[in-house]
């Protein structure tokens, strides 16, 4: 990305400057989780604030490909330590505000785990585990004996 920025710096157009600025920024917020991400061991204080941060700037509605990061990403890495810690009410609610956020579990968290903080939490439904790969839920598949309307 620093790289992309010199030669935007280099270049010349309408908006050149409103581009440099983007591009500022998801710099930033890449190099800030990457900092979480190196510090999560030695100073897990620090890197689940900054993690916070991150979450609370982004919106609500924006899409990983809007993002120099991904959301789930950062979810996931408070998640697993929290899990870590054994902190298993901290790791569920962060797993229900992924899913308000419409994020698929999947790509970013594993079953066994999502399973262990759900059981941890006395709820014996795991939605995750009714997920497919493709973040369609089962119900959601018609079946060969099924109307599907050909639209």
């Amino acid at each position: 990305m620093r790289e992309s920025l010199k030669y935007l710096n280099k270049g010349r157009g309408v908006d050149k400057d409103l581009k440099v600025a983007s591009l500022e920024s998801r710099i930033a917020l890449t190099e800030k989780f990457a900092g979480a991400r190196q510090m999560i061991q030695t100073n897990p204080t620090a890197a689940v604030s900054i993690c916070n941060e991150l979450l609370s700037e982004a919106p609500s509605d924006m899409q990983d490909s809007e993002a120099s990061i991904r959301i789930g990403d950062v979810f996931a890495m408070l998640i697993e330590h929290w899990h870590g810690q054994r902190n298993m009410e901290q790791a569920y609610q962060l797993i229900e505000k992924m899913r308000a956020r419409n994020i698929i579990l999947s790509p970013y968290l594993d079953s066994q785990m999502v399973a262990e903080v759900y059981k941890a939490m006395g709820i014996n439904s795991n939605p995750a585990a009714a997920e497919n790969e493709d973040g369609i839920e089962d119900e959601d598949i018609p079946f060969d004996d099924e109307d599907v309307n050909d639209d």
